[in-house]
């Protein structure tokens, strides 16, 4: 044994050979870190690893997301692969069988593949390609590892003479270094070369998001909202005119008997002077056939008519009087006057009837919603809704379904709507006849309400306008 030892050159090379190694290993793993994906990454490792260990070929194996199994995923120097070749099925097939009988776990292995009955005894389809036809017979596996420790993909190097130990060790080293680069391209430090923990994870995501869907939640919609006052006195024309003037700016709080509205009264003027000079010609008329009557009995017969004349005169002249005494209109109650705006109004001609504007107790107020026909949920008396005004939208109020009108009309954006009205519950309540409250929302405001209705899951209610959506295109 020392005689050989001592025919043989030193095992120790000299220094220029030492630093000659060194230099192209550092070489290679700068090579390697330089890579920008993790295809490249691939085909470096099948293709270029036989600078430091020579190999004739060189098959990747990988663990995909849809199966657990060791799959052929690329080999050197060939662009494209083919999986029904029946040598890559076969090979496949063979390398499924070492994992599965724990052979290649986390091992390097070198060993000859033509004695490996595994190996040999594999086929699909009584292919005529056995592995033992393959002229490479000497093969190593070198598996990659995750960052759990676990070999998730591997490489099969493929040569005519059998791996030394210290090209498994180097194949061991340049391995990390691809490892590591593998992990820096993803970004990911759960991830793994084979794709395990990504079929976990998606999985994961996919109950969950089943799970999430489940989860009941109570079905609401949004709808706008304008805060409305609670039983206001309405202000309608008493007569056919036009305004003349309105005394009172919108928003303006007022004592009861103010005077509210003027109405253009020359023409009633005119009219109930002619009246009251149609009554005095009346009274004179039956004044002058009392006092004919007894000297003229022919006169008599005009005594009905002279009375009707004049009770005729006097009604005209009472109708003269009342409609002149409307001309001046005044509110009959306190309040918060509402209406759009002065130039809006004086000048017009309205009708009997017609509304012009309201007096309403700022501190009785409501909500009016208008939910359109397409968001219409299943509401009841009483339902809760929640109240959010664009001036505040961090803060809001709690409410209740008053009512909801029972045919949808189009409301002043000409969208077809519910109107509902809702009562605030979250406002103080009224003591003494007064109520007393500290954060009571503006007359006129706007903002969004949202209607709760019955539980539903939470894909029904992420789900239900899109379904709706999609049936109405397609008319089902």
């Amino acid at each position: 044994m020392a005689r050989n030892l001592q025919s043989k050159q030193p095992l120790i090379p000299n220094a220029d050979q030492v630093s000659v190694s060194a230099i192209r290993l550092l070489k290679f793993e700068r090579d390697i870190r330089q890579l920008e994906s993790t295809d490249a990454l691939k085909l470096h490792l099948v293709n270029q690893v036989r600078e430091l260990v020579p190999y004739e070929q060189a098959f990747l194996f990988q663990r995909k997301q849809s199966a657990q199994k060791l799959q052929l995923t690329l080999i050197s120097d060939i662009a494209t692969l083919e999986r029904d070749s029946p040598f890559n099925q076969t090979l496949e097939q063979a390398v499924q069988a070492l994992d599965a009988s724990k052979y290649l776990v986390d091992t390097y292995r070198s060993f000859p593949l033509n004695t490996d009955k595994n190996l040999t005894d594999t086929k699909k389809n009584n292919s005529p390609y056995l592995i033992n036809d393959y002229p490479h017979q000497a093969v190593c596996w070198v598996p990659l590892f995750n960052q759990t420790g676990l070999a998730d993909a591997g490489i099969l190097l493929a040569r005519d003479q059998a791996f030394s130990d210290q090209e498994t060790t180097l194949l061991a080293r340049i391995i990390e270094t691809y490892e590591h680069a593998w992990f820096a391209l993803t970004g990911n430090k759960t991830a793994t070369i084979g794709g395990r923990n990504t079929r976990l994870i998606s999985i994961s995501l996919i109950i969950l998001i089943v799970a999430a869907g489940l989860f009941p939640v109570r079905l609401s919609v949004m709808a706008p909202m304008q805060v409305i006052p609670q039983d206001p006195y309405v202000l309608t024309a008493p007569i056919d005119g036009v305004i003349k003037s309105i005394a009172v700016a919108p928003n303006a709080n007022i004592n009861a008997n103010t005077p509210l509205v003027t109405f253009e009264d020359l023409k009633l003027r005119n009219e109930s002077t002619l009246a009251e000079q149609e009554l005095a010609v009346a009274q004179a008329r039956l004044s002058r056939v009392n006092s004919s009557i007894f000297s003229d009995a022919d006169v008599a017969y005009e005594l009905p008519i002279a009375r009707a004349e004049l009770n005729l005169a006097e009604v005209r002249y009472r109708y003269t009087q009342e409609l002149l005494s409307q001309t001046q209109v005044t509110s009959p109650v306190a309040g918060l006057v509402t209406y759009t705006d002065r130039k809006d109004w004086e000048g017009r001609a309205v009708q009997v009837g017609e509304q012009i504007l309201q007096v309403a107790n700022p501190l009785r107020v409501q909500f009016g919603i208008d939910l359109p026909t397409g968001d219409l949920i299943e509401l009841e008396t009483g339902a809760d809704i929640s109240i959010y005004l664009d001036s505040a939208p961090l803060g809001g109020y709690e409410a209740s379904l008053k009512s909801i009108s029972h045919t949808p009309a189009a409301t002043e954006s000409n969208i077809t709507s519910y109107r509902i009205i809702a009562e605030p519950s979250s406002l103080s309540g009224e003591q003494n006849g007064l109520y007393v409250v500290t954060d009571i929302p503006r007359i006129g405001a706007r903002g969004t309400a949202r209607l709760y209705g019955k539980q539903v899951t939470l894909a029904y209610q992420l789900l239900r306008r899109p379904i709706a959506v999609v049936r109405q295109y397609l008319g089902v």
